[in-house]
């Protein structure tokens, strides 16, 4: 659980979700399991997947690189997937921009 009401916060600001999901990109996703002696005591001795809380400082500047906050790794999902989307968009703008010069070019060639 996270506090996630605005009134409990400061310094918001915007984030430029395409460089996110660019960053997002260079995130290493391993497969982990808890050392012997923490599985133990944990009861956790099944495998884990996700990124290092060190990956997740230098890349993104959040946390302090031992102790990984699952509300910057939503935040980092959700923000990525933004920025996925518009760079789709783009893309598919992109698409019909050449498919729109290549139907020109073919009805240039059949009056031509």
């Amino acid at each position: 659980m996270a506090h996630s009401s605005s009134v409990e916060k400061e310094r918001i600001g915007n984030v430029n979700t395409v460089e996110l999901f660019e960053a997002l990109e260079r995130l290493p996703i391993i497969v982990w399991q808890y050392k012997a002696e923490y599985a133990k005591e944990h009861n956790d001795d099944k495998p884990h997947l996700g990124p290092m809380p060190e990956d997740l400082a230098q890349l993104f500047s959040l946390g302090d690189g031992r102790v990984l906050h699952f509300i910057d790794v939503v935040g980092i999902a959700l923000g990525a997937s933004q920025g996925a989307g518009t760079k789709i968009r783009a893309l598919e703008k992109r698409m019909a921009e050449f498919e729109t010069t290549i139907e020109e070019f073919r009805n240039a060639e059949s009056v031509g």
